[in-house]
Order: structure tokens, then C-alpha cells, then sequence
């Protein structure tokens, strides 16, 4: 049965110690070489409405992380409350009605046989009026509802990300998870969609979750930064307050290597 929040309910997110490794393997039999850590002891929490960027280098976990609580892998440790729920004791499907995560790259999460409208409509939860609705949901995300009898071939860059949010929001969901939704796009294009999650944010009243390897994407988009090396947690805080003053040298790099904040 789908997980239930009501109106009155509180909506923090607890992550305590999680973990979770990998076995690596090689050779023609695949044996066993050793394990590979890909988030190690992560704590971190985030309050109702906020949003938490998690960033570091290519190999950091921030990806393992995201996936953990959108439900593609359960940790080998930890838990993670979303407030009353225990989110990882809650199978994938019914965990959507909580929390959704828009990728990378729209076009691989989307079906190039199915028309925008029909992959919409099948997204909400709730089946009445979802014409009218998913009309109304395309307007939010700038785009007029001609583009529902269009296939996601027909649409750019920019269009298909900004369709592949309307569908994530299209459940409802209370945890927004962002998987580096701007890396693939121009930078006109990716002002247009900061913009846009930071509008529906408010609008929607959802929480966020944003990850990144670009310091510069975080800083426009999050309210706090957690950031992560090869596993492990290096420090996390405030956004101004981090990167004004980072504590740890491997913050600092990152900052370092953007050319303007």
C-alpha cells in the first residue's frame, strides 16, 4: 500500500550512517577481487522545504547515495527516515508516491514509442481530470500542452528536461532527487532550468535533493552542501557559509577549479 503524509506531518529527512559497497570482480570466471566502498558512514539531514546539494568528483558515492533513496539500491547499512516513514523499509513502486528523481539524461528515462501526453497522464497517481491536469502541469514547467501530441525526439535538450520534470512531479512527490539535471545542457539552457526548479520549489513545496560535480550549479540551486570523497563524507554546512570559508582542502580544490562563482 502507498506510503501515507498527511498535511500535518512532519517532513524532515534523517540519513544515519549509511553504507553500501560493491564487489569487484574480474578475470573470464569473475572472481571475487576485493570490494569497492561507495558510500561509507553518511550522515546527513534535511528539513522540510529545504534543499541539500551533494557534490564531489566523478566516484564519490553522491550518485550511489541518490539512488539508495530513490529505492535502485538498497545500502548494506543505515537508515533513512522521511518523517514518519522508515523510506528504505518501502518497496520501489510505493515509494514514488514519496519520492522521485529526474536524471541526467531525459531521454534515456523516457519512451520513444509513446507520445509526451500518454507517458504524462500514466505518471499521475490520482486518474481524474489528468488531461486538464497534465495541461496545467506543462504550463508550470514552460512548455504549452501542444507539446503532449509530440514524441521525446521531437523536443531539445532543454525541452525534454523541463518534460521530465513534469513527469517526476506529476506524482506529487515530497523528496525531489536531481541527478546532475543540468550538466548535459547549454548554459543559457541551464540558468533556464536553476531558475525553474528554484520556482517549483516554492511553488510545489517539495524538498530537494540536487547532485552534482559543478560547485557553481549547487551554490544557485541548494541551501546546503554536503560534500563527498570517495565514499566518505569531507564536510557539509550552510551553502554561504561553506563556500566563503571551506574546511577541508579537497572543498577547497573544488572551488578552485571554477572559474567565477
Amino acid at each position: 500500500m502507498p506510503p501515507v503524509l498527511t498535511p500535518e506531518t512532519t517532513r524532515d529527512i534523517h540519513i544515519q550512517h549509511l553504507s553500501k559497497s560493491f564487489e569487484i570482480s574480474s578475470g573470464l570466471l569473475f572472481r571475487v577481487k576485493g570490494t569497492l566502498d561507495a558510500v561509507k558512514d553518511v550522515s546527513v539531514s534535511v528539513k522540510e522545504g529545504d534543499s541539500l546539494g551533494i557534490v564531489g568528483e566523478s566516484g564519490s558515492g553522491k550518485t550511489t547515495l541518490a539512488k539508495i533513496l530513490a529505492g535502485f539500491l538498497q545500502p548494506d547499512q543505515g537508515s533513512v527516515t522521511f518523517g514518519p516513514l522508515d523510506l528504505l523499509t518501502i518497496p520501489r513502486q510505493d515509494r514514488a508516491h514519496v519520492v522521485q528523481m529526474v536524471f541526467q539524461d531525459p531521454f534515456s528515462s523516457l519512451n520513444p514509442k509513446l507520445l509526451l501526453g500518454t507517458q504524462l497522464r500514466e505518471a499521475f497517481k490520482d486518474k481524474e481530470n489528468v488531461s486538464d491536469r497534465a495541461s496545467g502541469l506543462m504550463m508550470d514547467v514552460g512548455l504549452s500542452s501542444d507539446f503532449l501530441k509530440r514524441y521525446p525526439h521531437q523536443l531539445s535538450g532543454g525541452q525534454r528536461q523541463r518534460f521530465a520534470i513534469a513527469r517526476a512531479l506529476a506524482a506529487s512527490p515530497k523528496l525531489l532527487l536531481a541527478d546532475e539535471p543540468v550538466s548535459s545542457l547549454d548554459l543559457s539552457v541551464q540558468a533556464q532550468i536553476i531558475n525553474l526548479l528554484n520556482k517549483l520549489r516554492r511553488t510545489k513545496k517539495f524538498t530537494q535533493i540536487v547532485i552534482s560535480h559543478d560547485l557553481a550549479v549547487i551554490a544557485n540551486l541548494c541551501d546546503h552542501i554536503l560534500v563527498m570523497k570517495k565514499g566518505g563524507l569531507v564536510e557539509q554546512g550552510p551553502t554561504q557559509q561553506l563556500l566563503r570559508s571551506p574546511a577541508d582542502p579537497y572543498t577547497q580544490r573544488l572551488l578552485n577549479a571554477l572559474p567565477i562563482l
